[in-house]
């Protein structure tokens, strides 16, 4: 419009052709699971139903129903359980606010607070490509060599204290260069953090955060929120058969990514070239069914 240059003289295929003309909706962007559960919590009746402009498919309902009955949050019969409505009011993901809620009677429910809200944002640590090694170095200190879901508290930790003594933005962002790490993702962090508390407050949790968590308690609540990413060690292939039946392997970046724990829960499994097991913690099995 208004631009009379010669058409000609443009490349016939431009990037912004092979675009999509529209961003995907933000209810397609969305946890399906998490949508049911606020739909049942909101006693908007049936998903099928419900009159959507693009309807999910039956499939992708069957999973996401499957996903919240592994969860506690709908019985074996299908019918809405009382822990529903208490995760539907978390703004987090429907497992990691199974996590959440398992870690009331644990007694660390602050510390599995923090970690779940760190698991709902992208990674705040940074390690560039070219600066590998000097990231690793400056991000030692935060890490814990037993577990990543602890060196994602050990994080927390180590910000907040240089929050409370710094307390400038501009300290904190030169903290964060340092350090390799995203000063707008930690902030996205706190504030989640943040939110989560009041929630919980909300539907009547609170706890003081325990000085010296128990660390398996930390790690049963996780297994709570995420009862098929468990993974046992296949000691004749040197990998790890997940409980869909899977080979999979830790994550090289991952603080057990060197070694092997004969039992493993994953926050997610990713495929590349082979199937990766990242953010990981050893368990006792004997939790599994526990939990």
């Amino acid at each position: 419009y208004g631009d009379h240059r010669d058409l000609h003289s443009f490349p016939t295929r431009r990037s912004s052709d092979l675009r999509e003309n529209f961003t995907q909706p933000e209810i397609r962007r969305s946890n399906l699971a998490g949508l049911l559960l606020m739909m049942a919590a909101a006693d908007m009746g049936p998903v099928e139903r419900f009159p959507f402009l693009e309807p999910p498919t039956d499939r992708g309902i069957s999973a996401a129903r499957r996903h919240l009955t592994e969860l506690g949050a709908l019985s074996q019969e299908g019918e809405i359980t009382p822990l529903r409505r208490d995760m539907a009011r978390l703004p987090v993901d429907p497992h990691l606010a199974r996590m959440i809620l398992a870690a009331r009677t644990e007694g660390v429910l602050e510390d599995v607070t923090i970690i779940a809200t760190g698991l709902s944002i992208s990674d705040p640590r940074e390690i560039p490509s070219d600066r590998r090694d000097e990231a690793r170095l400056k991000q030692q200190p935060f890490t814990d060599v037993s577990s990543d879901f602890l060196t994602l508290l050990r994080l927390w930790t180590a910000y907040h204290g240089q929050l409370e003594r710094l307390r400038t933005q501009n300290k904190m962002r030169n903290f964060c260069r340092e350090h390799f790490l995203s000063y707008p993702r930690m902030r996205e962090w706190s504030d989640l953090h943040a939110q989560t508390i009041i929630a919980l407050k909300r539907i009547g949790c609170s706890a003081p955060r325990n000085p010296q968590p128990d660390p398996d308690a930390i790690h049963r609540s996780v297994l709570a929120g995420l009862p098929t990413h468990v993974a046992r060690r296949d000691e004749e292939k040197k990998n790890f058969r997940t409980a869909l039946g899977r080979e999979a392997f830790i994550f090289p970046g991952s603080v057990l990514g060197k070694k092997a724990p004969p039992w493993i829960v994953c926050h997610e499994f990713v495929e590349t070239t082979r199937l990766f097991g990242r953010t990981v913690a050893q368990i006792d099995p004997d939790w599994i069914e526990r939990m």
